[in-house]
């Protein structure tokens, strides 16, 4: 049973960042990973009982004694509020429930109109009280009074080297995008790239909601420049967060999907193909699967040959070889890191043993293991322990699930190691959201090949390449 404890991590990671990182990305939405959720004894919501939380009670009910509050005292307690329930129903293990989980978001709204209204009413506001009263009504969903207090708070800072100024002016020039008020977002844009600190997460969003306003007033020529300078800035993004690495990888595919969408509405194909190779060598250096896929089957479908895609730096690649996997628990495999295995190719199989298409490509598993083995093919299995009690139809213990997977494994008669891991660290790692997806690393320890799903095709290709880079020499 899903509970709402991965919901409380998500929101404590996106809460270390900016304050209106909600802004940026969709901010709770759960990650691919967390539909191999662990079945667990969760006792159930409470649907009737309201979680609203005595301070919000409070604040709430008229009261003769004024609430004299700073306004980021009344911000950060609405900006809060969701991850204060959350974290409450955790420990009172409550299951997940998502109409409790929408009444949570409805209640925090409710207190972040509530609070903007209480800081309105004041009437003396000035500085950085219109930047709270703007980070309120945005978070009450109240776009036109946010669109309103972010101007007023940068009109006292016209020219400011300011990161809350930097902020307003990223949200005023969405605001305006979405009101195809052009021209005004322009100003702002230029204001923004006129100061400091530059956030590329920040100018890639800006860039990319005007590049869309643009085509929808069918200003192709506009919207194509924004689109690039967009897809440039988001290649410059270097996450530090799980919460980042997603920003990246959604801005990543989001601008690359334009521009291939924009080149190919103005007939430019080649220019189109030249974007797909870009992010598919990104999407390999990275790496993420989902990315790749999307990438190569749209080259595919141009007629273009995808087996030859070379691995495309940006600042967000740390290292040219391929991340190392997290393991708690092995099956017929010493703990070995990637690094270890230098000078042989690696084939990394994501699997799960309730995942039909998994078990379909266990015969061409292990045809491979008996016949390139002994010329230097290491197969891994990468799963997880919730994969096993998914599978099994209820809770295990990792015990439990460690004597599952063995005794698949042995049904299965496969002859390669498995690595268990406890959680999604790997799949959030090698961005996979869907399974069986394989990673083909070379004798270098490079990622040269992400194949996603199983077919004749596929596997004939996958073979091909693992004869190629056993014939390499490692250097």
């Amino acid at each position: 049973m899903k509970t709402f404890f991965k919901f409380l991590i998500k929101m404590l990671l996106a809460l270390s960042l900016l304050p209106f990182t909600f802004l940026l990305l969709p901010f709770f939405t759960i990650s691919a990973q967390s539909n191999r959720h662990t079945a667990s004894q969760q006792k159930p919501a409470q649907p009737a009982q309201s979680p609203a939380t005595e301070s919000q009670q409070a604040a709430q009910a008229p009261s003769s004694t004024p609430d004299t509050r700073t306004a980021e005292a009344l911000y950060q307690e609405a900006r809060t509020y969701a991850v204060k329930k959350f974290n409450e129903f955790v420990r009172t293990h409550v299951a997940y429930n998502p109409q409790l989980e929408q009444q949570v978001y409805q209640e925090q709204r409710e207190m972040a109109a509530h609070h903007a209204a209480l800081l309105a009413a004041r009437g003396n506001l000035k500085g950085e009280d219109f930047y709270f009263l703007g980070l309120l009504y945005s978070l009450a969903n109240r776009d036109d009074e946010t669109l309103v207090a972010f101007q007023r708070f940068l009109a006292e800072h016209p020219a400011s080297p300011n990161e809350h100024a930097q902020e307003a002016r990223m949200i005023v020039t969405s605001l305006l995008s979405k009101r195809s008020r052009l021209e005004e977002a322009e100003k702002v844009l230029a204001e923004y790239l006129a100061s400091e600190p530059r956030r590329m997460g920040q100018l890639f969003r800006m860039q990319s909601e005007m590049a869309d306003a643009y085509m929808s007033a069918k200003n192709m020529n506009r919207a194509l420049e924004l689109g690039q300078e967009a897809f440039d800035s988001i290649k410059k993004f270097e996450p530090k967060t799980a919460d980042e690495r997603r920003v990246l990888n959604d801005g990543l595919d989001s601008a690359a999907a334009f521009l291939i969408d924009t080149f190919l509405a103005l007939n430019r194909r080649d220019d189109a193909i030249k974007v797909l190779q870009e992010i598919s060598g990104i999407a390999l250096a990275l790496p993420s699967a989902d990315i790749y896929k999307k990438a190569t089957r749209a080259l595919r479908g141009l007629g273009q040959s995808v087996d030859n895609i070379k691995a495309v730096s940006i600042p967000a690649v740390h290292s040219a070889t391929a991340p190392e996997i997290i393991a708690v628990k092995w099956i017929d495999q010493r703990p070995v890191k990637l690094s270890d295995l230098r000078g042989q190719v690696v084939l990394l199989d994501f699997w799960a043993p309730w995942c039909g298409p998994c078990v379909r490509t266990f015969p061409q598993l292990k045809a491979w293991h008996t016949k390139y083995k002994s010329k230097g093919l290491v197969i891994l299995g990468l799963t997880h322990f919730q994969d096993a009690s998914e599978a099994a139809g209820h809770a295990m213990t990792n015990d439990e699930s460690l004597s599952f997977l063995q005794q698949f494994k042995r049904q299965y008669s496969l002859p390669y190691g498995i690595a268990i891991a406890d959680g999604g660290a790997n799949d959030e790692t090698y961005g996979v959201s869907s399974i069986p997806s394989t990673f083909l690393i070379d004798r270098r320890g490079q990622i040269r090949y992400i194949a996603i799903g199983t077919s004749e095709a596929e596997n004939a290709r996958l073979t091909k390449l693992i004869e190629q880079l056993l014939a390499e020499q490692a250097q």
